[in-house]
């Protein structure tokens, strides 16, 4: 175990507890409160072991119960707990153990379930287990399934493992599917409060949040960004007291008298409601609204109410949006807190987020409520510098203190204590501590044994690279275009591998950020891409970078010759980098491939790489309000292509284009999609059907960019085509109006710089009239006007409105 503290986050103190394999989301669970001071947490890495271990806060010491074997193709993606209808004191683990397999096992370690779901055509990616009914959700990336459970078959532990259909059956039955037009990132169970039936929302990548009934999709729901993460508001923050330990009081009396045993949300949710109708007056709100809080892939977090008018209409409200302005880096877990209206978010940076919601007083002496309609405020936060997989807040101690568990990606799991309760722990300090000779004799043998052990360390790691030689230099000595190796000469060595987590998001500031996380320390990183990029510096970005030169091919500048190495950069990273950071735009028109190497630290020296396309209009994003276009531009390309062609032209032209239809090919006629420019703020309609595609924007090089792609399409398959294109002049004036204070402030920012050279090389001779130059350029350069480069700002006052349009008739 080991303490430090942080200064991001003043009230809390960091605990490291135990290092596990890599971690997933959602693979992390609380089963049970021993005491105040005592609870237990089951773990899953991507080697297949289940760690259940107990967290003394006595101690502040993590003591493993017992850890499950490794196996082959065996990743643990997600946990979740069951209790049954006759064992709500006996909490059981399920796990997703490989592609397609749940094993369920108790507080022991011991396995007593294991169903295989051999219907499945995709790995599971997250499942949930619901009662009443007995339920088993499963997501797959495009797939949702849910399945009806014979419940004392798994309650009892004789749910077996078998091929045979009628075992199969007897313990599962599939009842609902929904095949997603989008790859699906998240999903939470709604429970509709009076008709008591599940509802899933489906959170996908197409920027949509999908609600389904049985197998077909009721509703769907546009947000601020691709969704990563959805969590269901706990239904508490909307009628919530100043007293909220007599509520927690009164809670915990109805649980089991015997244990602190966790019993499922179904439970959890009845309690709370008999509580809030008893003794508690409490405000009550509109039975039919539920509130979920998203995260998205650009690092933005959201509020959204599903008000649920009757059975087929639904009004959903748009509350806030945090944080409002800047980067962030996407979000990978959220949560609540039990008692306090707060919540957490996690991102793949590191950084851990502390947001409370707003409260407003009802009645001066009795309750207080929490606004939902207000936005957030951000009270604390705390960098690890390793992307977040999973957050679980715990209520500790008799004064109800908060540990933030956190899992890592590459498994370290740590606690962030209150103050209140280190306070009392005695801090380990070797100058005031004193030790017995006895002691002291044992820790200096301590020390030495360390030492041989580094030594020992140290000559096998010679031996190790001196035996790779040896063994690289018998393979080059061949026998008739044979190699042979002795066995006595050396050893061969096999490349290890490392896993690598990695994002490659675009951000409303038309420029995308490519993160990498390797679970070894990184020692090169090295992209290659064959169009131009243009790099722009990243705060958290500290390696060395070298570039080349693009023009120079064989040694030779030859402007004529197409060079396929316009961008290769190398990044150097220092000592104990694991995560790189690097932002960058590219030019819309042209397509390519970005290619990235990976080298490791580790021996033998191995790489990996990985491949993200970049496509011609890379700087849009897929948009389904603001539509209405002033002036549109049109583009039509009718031929003998069917709409399966149509599809495959846009999806390798325009981002975010899904991989399937939104339904089968006999049933759609076509297909349209929306998009905004992240660059230029234009709008673009996509509409492709069987032989016939229709380009509508405001941008006439949007239009130029299609016809050109979609014709080289075309010509490389042999399919004639006919090419309509449609222009409005208005457009282009239009067009212009809306980049002009971007362009003239980038002409001004450029025209400062070269006086601020030029004013530099004066100030060597004359450095009074330098000094008043420079602060006659202060006075006439303004500090917001950089600002609005990045916010965009489009407005143009009536007479700059006018010297444009003067300019376009002339």
């Amino acid at each position: 175990m080991n303490s430090n503290q942080n200064p991001l986050l003043s009230s809390f103190t960091r605990f490291d507890y135990i290092q596990v394999g890599l971690t997933s989301r959602n693979a992390m669970k609380l089963i049970r409160k021993l005491s105040p001071q005592l609870f237990e947490i089951a773990i899953g890495d991507h080697s297949g072991s289940l760690h259940y271990f107990s967290i003394n806060m006595d101690k502040n010491q993590a003591n493993t119960i017992f850890k499950t074997l490794p196996g082959p193709n065996a990743k643990i993606n997600c946990i979740d707990t069951y209790s049954g209808h006759k064992q709500l004191g006996s909490t059981k683990i399920l796990i997703v153990y490989g592609p397609s397999m749940i094993k369920g096992f108790n507080k022991k370690g011991k396995q007593f379930f294991g169903l295989e779901l051999n219907n499945l055509t995709e790995p599971i990616k997250m499942f949930q287990m619901h009662r009443q009914p007995d339920e088993i959700h499963v997501l797959g990336q495009y797939i949702y399934n849910s399945y009806l459970v014979n419940t004392e078959l798994v309650s009892s532990g004789t749910g077996e493992k078998s091929s045979s259909n009628s075992s199969y059956n007897s313990v599962v039955r599939s009842r609902h599917y929904y095949v997603c037009p989008a790859q699906i990132n998240d999903f939470v169970l709604m429970k509709e409060r009076f008709n008591r039936r599940i509802i899933p929302i489906l959170a996908c990548q197409d920027r949509l949040l999908r609600i389904l009934k049985d197998s077909q999709c009721n509703f769907e729901i546009e947000v601020c960004g691709i969704p990563s993460v959805i969590q269901l508001v706990p239904q508490y923050l909307d009628t919530r007291q100043i007293n909220n330990q007599l509520k927690m009081n009164e809670l915990n009396r109805m649980k089991p008298k015997d244990n602190y045993d966790l019993i499922d949300d179904y439970d959890y949710a009845e309690a709370e409601m008999m509580v809030n109708s008893s003794n508690l007056s409490v405000k009550k709100t509109k039975d039919n609204d539920i509130h979920l809080c998203y995260g998205t892939m650009n690092g933005k977090i959201s509020l959204v109410t599903f008000q649920f008018q009757d059975k087929d209409q639904l009004e959903p409200i748009h509350h806030w949006e945090v944080p409002v302005d800047g980067i962030r880096q996407p979000i990978t877990c959220l949560c609540f807190s039990e008692i306090q209206p707060d919540f957490y978010v996690g991102r793949a940076d590191g950084t851990i987020e502390i947001w409370r919601l707003n409260e407003t007083i009802q009645d001066g002496d009795v309750e207080q409520q929490v606004d939902l309609t207000v936005s957030p405020t951000m009270i604390d936060s705390y960098n690890c510098s390793e992307s977040i997989t999973n957050l679980l807040p715990i209520i500790v101690g008799q004064r109800n203190d908060l540990l933030l568990l956190c899992t890592t990606f590459t498994g370290m799991v740590f606690g962030l204590l209150q103050h209140g309760q280190t306070k009392q722990m005695k801090q380990f300090n070797p100058n005031y501590l004193m030790i017995s000779k006895e002691n002291a004799d044992r820790i200096r043998s301590l020390q030495d044994e360390c030492k041989r052990m580094e030594k020992q360390l140290e000559n096998e790691r010679k031996n190790y690279a001196k035996n790779t030689a040896m063994a690289s230099s018998a393979i080059a000595n061949t026998i008739n275009d044979e190699p042979t190796i002795n066995a006595n000469d050396g050893n061969l060595s096999v490349l290890p591998f490392f896993a690598i987590n990695d994002s490659f998001v675009l951000h409303n500031d038309a420029s995308y950020i490519l993160m990498l996380e390797v679970e070894v320390s990184i020692d090169v990183v090295v992209l290659h891409c064959d169009l131009p990029l243009d790099l722009i510096d990243c705060e958290r970005n500290s390696a060395v970078i070298s570039f080349n030169d693009d023009q120079m091919i064989n040694g030779v500048n030859d402007f004529n010759i197409i060079n396929p190495n316009q961008v290769l950069v190398t990044f150097r990273c220092q000592t104990n980098t694991s995560r790189l950071e690097i932002r960058l735009r590219p030019v819309e028109g042209q397509h390519g491939t970005i290619s990235v190497y990976v080298i490791s630290r580790i021996t033998p020296k191995s790489c990996q790489t990985r491949s993200y396309q970049i496509q011609p209009l890379s700087l849009h994003k897929r948009q389904y309000s603001n539509t209405s276009i002033d002036y549109p531009n049109r583009l039509s390309i009718t031929g003998q292509f069917g709409l399966a062609d149509a599809h495959t032209w846009l999806r390798l032209c325009i981002p975010e284009i899904p991989e399937k239809l939104s339904r089968t090919l006999s049933d759609v006629e076509s297909e349209v999609f929306y998009y905004i420019s992240t660059m230029t703020k234009s709008i673009l309609i996509c509409n492709c059907g069987h032989g016939i595609i229709t380009m509508t924007s405001d941008n006439v090089s949007t239009i130029s960019i299609l016809k050109d792609f979609i014709t080289r399409e075309a010509t490389r398959q042999s399919i004639e085509i006919e090419i309509d294109v449609d222009l409005i002049d208005k457009s282009l004036g239009s067009m212009l109006i809306r980049l002009y204070p971007n362009i003239g402030q980038l002409i001004r920012k450029k025209h400062r710089e070269d006086l601020l050279e030029a004013i530099a090389d004066l100030q060597s001779s004359d450095a009074d009239i330098a000094r008043q130059l420079l602060i006659d350029l202060n006075l006439n350069y303004q500090d917001g006007d950089e600002e609005s480069i990045d916010n965009n700002n489009i407005s143009l006052s009536d007479n700059r409105r006018q010297d444009v349009m003067i300019g376009l008739d002339q």
